[in-house]
């Protein structure tokens, strides 16, 4: 007997990872939309699940009924999916600013330079170096 849908979708979403619906869209030829539905257990079709199945390495026998090893996890490419450079560095830019942001309101940097965050005490080599 097959799973209940809702039990299906969950395992899929498990073994996909968290990649948007447009990227798993992108990767099965299902309109987002369509995907959502799949993914929320209403309207599975066995099409999405084969399409699912061999797209993301996933066991149909787990997908359906919960039985065997079940995925290994997604892949850093399941991760990143379609995402391009240019995004990557657009949303390291952002959290980056974010940071920053946090630490400058942070209590404690009012008191800090903007001098280097690691003092050195040593003298360069070759200086104040007695032999």
């Amino acid at each position: 007997m097959i799973g209940n849908p809702e039990d299906v979708a969950q395992r899929l979403r498990s073994a996909i990872g968290p990649l948007s619906f447009v990227q798993i869209g992108r990767r099965t030829g299902f309109h987002p939309e369509t995907v959502r539905r799949h993914l929320s257990g209403r309207g599975l079709s066995v099409e999405f699940l084969a399409v699912a199945c061999r797209e993301f390495g996933i066991d149909a026998d787990w997908a359906l009924l919960g039985r065997g090893p079940g995925p290994k996890g997604p892949t850093l490419d399941d991760w990143l999916g379609e995402v391009t450079f240019s995004e990557v560095m657009t949303a390291l830019a952002h959290r980056l600013a974010q940071l920053e942001r946090q630490v400058a309101s942070s209590p404690s940097s009012s008191s800090k330079t903007d001098g280097p965050m690691v003092e050195h005490s040593a003298a360069p080599v070759g200086q104040g170096q007695e032999s």
